[in-house]
């Protein structure tokens, strides 16, 4: 549920050139003026607990000595410093019931150099007077407000459960929905241990994420410790009664502890299989277990796993807390008896049989040698039912009993063909064929060059040397066979060797480290030779490469590795300039931070902008300004000056002045790295620089490398991102602002439709088109992930195992895959979308669902947006598990 955490970092600049061997005392005294403004500026006003403040600054090798102290207190609150090691802390009082008035104070920074020579700053804080809020008036308040609220708690993490933060849930005491407190927090001092039924009373900060309500920075106080057992609340009746999963009365609520009662449990979905769904009146939502924020323990989730699998069709009731992911509700559990209450229905053995054959489903593809395990018994409900299998003749495969066999991989793809007979009771027994694709075997051959290949030995030892989420700054190049694909939109995937040794990859992009495994146009799957490029480490305990460059898939290079470091001083001879246009050729200058998706100013428009500026501008339009890295000064443990230069014009260079490395505000930045800085563009004293408005600090946006999920080519609401924050209409200004009727972000003209285009195909075109393609049958039957209808609509296939092959009536959508089978099209920047029509075989087929609507779109034109729209494959009945298309229309117009 919890975002991935985003750092941002401040770099704070006022002065010139970074080596300054000839600057004057005051000089120095203004940058570490500079310095400290830039730090705290911007820092909330209200304080309800302790904080800390630097003791000393450092600008270039001087030292300054930052003294702190309170000023101006009017209040009942006694706020006083402490002194401690390079910093001081603030000390705040816990604000108790008796407090009926605010506390204003200022806090005093007198800066002073080596000759005794200061500059002051000053900073108005406010402890607000006691007050608790109850469920609505938390809503209602802002982002990053002070709030104060009582409940009582219902659910705590991790726990043992390997969550990525502390935190908890907890009920309202009004009763009118829950809390989550997130994050790292804080026992007040001299209050119990929290546990799950006391009473408590959080102080933090109001955050808002993804549309969830919650408390950051949190401060809590055990005010009651009975121990209460918290019922509850019965939302089987509003959740019948509710329009979709978006409905108020569902989503409201949040962190809620609840109960639906009389759902039906279905299967287990989701990339990672944390999805457990359930349905009632036609509305299927799920239990899902987080690997950040789920209250119970490992052992615990596997309770829940066994019990959820033993009892597939039976009817329950579920109980959890209330979860939104774009305004849907969801529930999170709390402990391994979220669902409860068991009933089986009433079946006869031939209805048993018929539920069993239909729900069954095996492994579709073998992509290395071994076994394979079949069932013997039904799912859940249809567990006496049994299961007898029986092997076509083939050289590939044995069965005994229900364990088939491959001792080696064939030399081409094979197809094999199994029977399973269900049988109960003296019902009469039925069959059903499956066909199981054993992959051929490829050679472990690494065709990339410019890097050594390590074996997985290696790197399985080498990652659990290293601390917990700790990686290598070396990146490793290694080879394996694909076992699975663990998450389709990540790339996550495990790779062995043809020992056997098994590596966790955790998180995949393309060669240049630039496109994530989704969007990848050519992508590895089960059963492909690939070849990794990636930093080595260890998260709980699991070896793994982290966001691995995938250099090749079987036979294909991709890309090779380029390991020579850019010249640190490009235009002066001896070095190499970075490649200009990375990806274009055999290597790539390695880029450790992606950045925002930000207008593509470059330091050679940085230096344009800022030449028409005078000294005494107070503001000039704020921009991204990105470049390379050409060096990194020395100028102190934690803030270091940098020159970035122009990718396409080495000689045109910028400082970023006093960048803070501390641990964990940034990873690591290098020489070579290319960055992307926010800021204003400044002349400063006949100095470019890049600053805020008053000449103090820009921002450098740093995070994992990543596509933003949103729209470049449509004016719509602020948008953010989940991944790095950045919003369109606010830090992206995508907005209508230049007064001319035009986007100022992509140009859109708002007042008039661009030319449509329409583009088609059928299935009988596209075999026609590529004889190649195997069509239908069982002998290794063509599964496409993607085709172009032009040169700019790409339609992409995702699901399972079955999805996207191609037969003579249609390609083939199954519903019933794990995960279910999709469909987007898209088109490029420059581009959006007008309409799509899918042409599909009538009958008992499955429904085609546009994202995030319940309306079957098949064989008809449906109005879509923006440069994406995905379709969903959704079964209809017991019979309708896939959708075949049959043709596909697509209309689609530029944008100016």
């Amino acid at each position: 549920m919890k975002k991935i955490l985003v750092c941002v970092l401040v770099l704070v600049l006022c002065l010139t050139a970074f080596i300054a061997c000839d600057k004057t005392n005051t000089e120095g005294l203004d940058r570490a003026q500079s310095i400290v403004k830039g730090m705290y500026k911007d820092k909330a006003e209200v304080t309800t607990g302790d904080f800390e403040r630097v003791s000393q600054v450092m600008v270039g090798d001087d030292v300054f000595t930052v003294n702190w102290t309170i000023e101006n207190l009017t209040g009942p609150i006694k706020v006083t410093i402490e002194a401690g090691e390079g910093k001081v802390t603030i000390k705040v009082p816990a604000v108790t019931e008796d407090i009926v008035e605010d506390t204003i104070y200022t806090l005093k920074a007198t800066i002073t150099d080596a000759d005794g020579n200061t500059a002051t700053l000053t900073f108005n804080h406010k402890v607000p007077k006691f007050k608790t809020l109850g469920f609505a008036e938390y809503v209602a308040a802002e982002k990053d407000a002070s709030v104060m609220i009582d409940g009582i708690v219902t659910g705590i993490l991790p726990n043992g459960n390997g969550a990525t933060a502390d935190g908890f849930y907890m009920n309202t005491l009004d009763g009118q929905g829950g809390v989550y407190v997130y994050g790292t927090y804080t026992k007040a001092e001299g209050s119990a241990d929290i546990a799950v039924g006391k009473t408590v009373r959080v102080s933090g900060v109001k955050d808002i994420y993804n549309g969830t309500h919650e408390i950051k920075s949190a401060t809590y106080k055990v005010i009651n410790d009975t121990i209460v057992t918290v019922n509850p609340v019965d939302l089987t009746a509003a959740y019948k009664a509710a329009a979709d999963l978006k409905d108020a009365a569902l989503s409201g609520p949040q962190a809620l502890l609840v109960t639906v009662k009389g759902v039906k449990i279905g299967t287990v979905g989701g990339s990672k299989n944390d999805y457990y769904y359930f349905e009632l009146e036609g509305k299927q939502s799920y239990v899902r277990l987080s690997s950040s924020a789920c209250p119970m323990t490992t052992a615990q989730q596997t309770a829940f796993k066994e019990s959820f699998a033993n009892h597939f069709g039976y009817t329950a009731d579920v109980t959890g807390l209330v979860t939104v992911y774009n305004d849907a509700f969801y529930l999170t559990p709390i402990s391994e008896n979220a669902f409860s209450n068991f009933q089986a229905p009433q079946l006869s053995d031939a209805e048993l049989i018929a539920g069993a054959k239909d729900a069954l489903t095996i492994e579709s593809t073998i992509v290395k040698a071994g076994t394979l395990e079949l069932p013997t018994t039904g799912a859940g409900i249809y567990s006496e039912v049994a299961i007898a299998w029986s092997l076509a003749d083939n050289a590939v495969a044995t069965l005994e009993g229900n364990v088939i066999t491959v001792a080696a991989l064939p030399a081409e793809n094979t197809d094999i063909v199994l029977t399973a007979t269900f049988s109960k009771g003296e019902a009469t027994a039925e069959t059903k064929e499956y066909t199981i694709t054993v992959n051929k075997r490829r050679e472990l051959v690494n065709l990339v060059t410019g890097a050594d290949l390590s074996t997985i030995p290696a790197l399985i030892t080498l990652g659990g040397e290293q601390e917990h989420n700790t990686y290598t700054e070396e990146k490793y190049l290694v080879i394996g066979y694909v076992d699975a694909v663990t998450n389709t939109q990540y790339g996550n995937m495990n790779i062995v060797d043809a020992e056997g040794n098994t590596l966790t990859i955790y998180g995949t992009y393309g060669h240049d480290g630039e496109v994530r495994y989704d969007k990848l146009s050519t992508k590895p799957v089960a059963g492909d030779v690939v070849v990794i490029y990636g930093v080595v480490g260890q998260y709980n305990g699991t070896p793994q490469i982290k966001n691995g460059w995938i250099m090749q898939i079987n036979e294909t290079v991709l890309g090779n590795v380029v390991t020579e470091t850019p010249d640190p001083n490009p235009g002066e001879g001896g070095g190499e300039t970075p490649d200009p246009n990375p990806g274009e050729g055999g290597g790539e200058t390695v880029t450790t931070h992606a950045g925002t998706e930000a207008d593509p100013y470059s330091v050679a428009d940085a230096l344009v902008v800022a030449g028409a500026l005078s000294t005494d501008e107070t503001k000039a339009e704020k921009v991204y300004i990105t470049g390379v890295v050409k060096s990194i000064g020395s100028t102190g443990t934690y803030l270091k000056n940098v020159y970035i230069v122009d990718e396409a014009d080495s000689t045109k260079e910028i400082l970023v002045y006093s960048v803070n490395f501390t641990a964990g505000v940034v990873d690591s930045v290098n020489v070579g790295d290319t960055v992307t800085i926010n800021g204003y563009i400044m002349n400063y004293k006949g100095t470019l620089e890049i600053s805020s408005n008053q000449g103090d600090y820009a921002y450098f946006t740093a995070c994992t490398p990543h596509t933003c999920n949103m729209s470049d080519a449509t004016c719509e609401e602020p948008s953010a991102c989940t991944i790095c924050g950045a919003t369109v209409g606010e830090a992206l200004g995508h907005t209508e602002a230049n007064g001319e009727g035009n986007c100022d972000r992509c140009g859109t003209n708002l007042e008039a439709a661009a030319a449509e285009i329409t583009v088609s195909t059928t299935i009988a075109e596209q075999i026609a088109a590529n004889p190649g393609w195997t069509v239908g049958g069982n002998s290794g039957t063509t599964q496409l992930t993607s085709l172009n209808l032009d040169d700019n609509v790409t339609v992409s296939f995702a699901g399972g195992s079955n999805t996207g092959k191609v037969y003579s009536d249609g390609f083939r959508i199954y519903a019933t895959d794990s995960p279910a089978g999709s469909v987007t099209i898209s088109v490029p920047t420059g581009y959006e979308l007008v309409s799509v029509k899918f042409t599909t075989v009538t009958g008992k087929y499955a429904y085609f669902y546009l994202d995030g609507t319940t309306t079957d779109i098949c064989n008809q034109v449906v109005s879509v947006s923006g440069q994406t729209a995905k379709f969903n494959a959704v079964k209809n009945g017991t019979d309708g598990k896939q959708v075949r298309i049959a043709g596909i229309e697509v209309v689609y117009r530029p944008v100016a």
